[in-house]
């Protein structure tokens, strides 16, 4: 995405962290309620059809050893894919799901399925192992997308699902190198917002010195 930005302007492009990931875990564990099901599940949060993945998120719970698969609707589906509702077969979750019961059920999970940034980023803060599957918009655009940056920068570049035979190849998730590689993002990225900020404080006195003066 920095390269697309780059022949358009002569300022320093940087890339920083989206806000999921610049705060701390506490303030999205605030955020959390009581667990919303009491046995173990696996989250599918997608914005393409759940049907193109299930036998892969058979495959995901059966290396998990759960039985239950919960699906977050969305009532949507890529653009690139067609205008009909994702049939979540009766798995979906029947009771409304707004922000705190998202943050809740990514939480609470074993592990998520999804094709979602904020899928991954909710996942990677609540260190719960995640699987990426791609949608028309993402297969077609994945070498500009964020989720790679992301990927490369967090060491775990081997979360997309393309065939069955990669879940078997997956390595658990090291969160302690992620965790890591993430404090050092988030200072970075804090680091260069405030100093954005504060030149764009400093632009701003000045140019409001120079119309005072005439």
């Amino acid at each position: 995405m920095k390269d697309l930005l780059l022949p358009y302007t002569d300022q320093e492009v940087s890339i920083v962290l989206d806000p999921t990931l610049a705060v701390e875990k506490d303030f999205w564990n605030d955020k959390c309620l009581k667990p919303l099901i009491q046995e173990p599940y696996i989250i599918g949060y997608f914005l393409s059809y759940a049907s193109l993945h299930r036998l892969s998120i058979e495959k995901i719970k059966q290396r998990y050893h759960v039985n239950k698969i919960v699906y977050i609707n969305t009532n949507f589906v890529d653009i690139y894919v067609d205008g009909n509702l994702t049939d979540y077969k009766g798995e979906d979750y029947k009771k409304t799901v707004g922000p705190r019961e998202f943050l809740t059920l990514i939480k609470d999970s074993v592990a998520v399925c999804t094709d979602s940034y904020h899928g991954v980023a909710l996942s990677i803060v609540f260190k719960r192992d995640f699987y990426v599957f791609d949608r028309p918009m993402i297969q077609e655009y994945r070498e500009n997308y964020r989720l790679p940056d992301l990927f490369l920068r967090l060491g775990i570049e081997d979360r997309w699902v393309e065939t069955n035979r990669c879940i078997d190849e997956m390595k658990n998730i090291d969160w302690d190198t992620v965790d890591n590689r993430l404090q050092e993002e988030r200072k970075r990225s804090i680091a260069f917002l405030r100093n954005a900020i504060k030149k764009s404080i400093e632009k701003r006195g000045t140019i409001n010195e120079y119309q005072g003066s005439n």
